[in-house]
């Protein structure tokens, strides 16, 4: 993509992988790996201590994208890989692994995952993800059922509002906690982030809902109406 910043290419790593063979694999990308480093990642102790455990494939996971790194790094002059608190292991790996290959010294910088209550990360993965395709007003409904407790996390996480006025939105939103003040406000600016002006509709289909008892009468609703949530909540931390 070109405009007025930087270039930004996005690659498909089938590109490069459907033309490695089992033999390179092994002789090659895997060899500088440690098994006993392997083992010591947190990431894998967890994962094996669990009651599921941990499949090869799983463990294997970290030479995949270790190798990604260093064709992003050699192809592609890519000097810094960003993940998941979770990828850590598998990010400090692939740097470990660029190192070996190239002697250059590449990064990696990793980010707080937002979890459930029960501590389980929000994704495909474990079926509670929130999709940024697609319609509006699923996005802008999942965010309006914020629990209060996590609500201000989210609004310094997921908009650009500056703290002051976070923080102006919390006391309001503490005032008057059944206006949900701080969760409309939280689903506005995202979905208005990731939609433009779809948030608009979305709003107007969550008033709609609202005033009809559960069916989406689209315009025979008072535009106005405070949107009430529904039982369940969805928390983060």
């Amino acid at each position: 993509m070109r405009g007025a910043g930087p270039d930004i290419r996005v690659v498909d790593n089938w590109s490069w992988w459907k033309d490695v063979g089992a033999v390179e694999f092994v002789s090659d990308i895997a060899r500088p790996f440690r098994v006993a480093s392997m083992l010591a990642k947190e990431s894998v102790s967890q994962r094996m201590s669990s009651e599921e455990g941990m499949s090869c494939a799983e463990f294997l996971y970290p030479l995949f994208q270790a190798f990604d790194f260093l064709h992003l790094h050699t192809k592609h002059n890519c000097w810094l890989q960003v993940g998941g608190g979770d990828q850590w292991g598998n990010i400090t790996s692939g740097c470990e692994f660029v190192r070996k290959k190239t002697g250059h010294l590449v990064h990696g910088v990793t980010v707080p995952l937002l979890t459930t209550s029960s501590g389980d990360k929000l994704g495909k993965t474990a079926g509670n993800a929130v999709w940024l395709t697609g319609s509006s007003y699923p996005l802008y409904q999942f965010l309006l059922q914020t629990g209060d407790h996590d609500v201000a996390t989210c609004l310094h996480r997921l908009t650009s509002l500056p703290p002051e006025e976070v923080d102006v939105i919390m006391q309001q939103h503490t005032t008057a906690p059944e206006s949900f003040l701080a969760q409309k406000r939280l689903a506005e600016e995202v979905t208005r982030l990731v939609h433009g002006g779809g948030w608009g509709y979305a709003k107007e289909c969550g008033n709609c809902v609202d005033c009809s008892g559960g069916t989406d009468t689209r315009g025979d609703c008072d535009k106005g109406s405070i949107w009430r949530p529904p039982f369940s909540e969805v928390s983060y931390q």
